[in-house]
């Protein structure tokens, strides 16, 4: 079996960890959506590959560290936030799982168009920013 890339893009080393008497690198990952159907289960493969993760969700007010995840609340369409965000960060990998999900309206409403906005604005911060 070939092993897939577990990236999309090959960038900077960010932290090594020190595990008997080995150095292991650990690379900073911003994953939106976190709390998502997807994210949740993104993260927990995410912790398993030793990245330090940086999980921003919407959901709740989350502002704290636990086995390797950062949480944030960061509302992703203001983008002053954004790019102070992802400056402050400085992660190596995006994994952008955030979207408007309506079941009735999921393939037809305007808010898509907002959200490719957003998304586009969030892939250019993180590209300035390290990644």
């Amino acid at each position: 079996m070939v092993q897939k890339s577990k990236r999309i893009f090959t960038l900077k080393i960010e932290k090594q960890l020190k595990f008997n008497d080995r150095f292991y690198l650990m690379e900073k990952i911003i994953v939106t959506g976190a709390t998502g159907f997807i994210g949740r289960h993104a993260i927990q493969s995410l912790q398993k590959q030793g990245y330090d993760i940086h999980a921003i969700t919407s959901k709740e007010k989350r502002e704290h560290i636990s086995n390797n995840i950062t949480w944030h609340s960061v509302d992703l369409f203001d983008y002053a936030k954004v790019a102070d965000f992802c400056r402050q960060v400085g992660a190596t990998d995006l994994l952008h799982l955030a979207w408007y999900d309506d079941h009735k309206q999921r393939m037809t409403s305007l808010n898509n168009v907002a959200w490719v906005e957003t998304s586009l604005h969030l892939i250019r911060k993180f590209a300035q920013n390290g990644g």
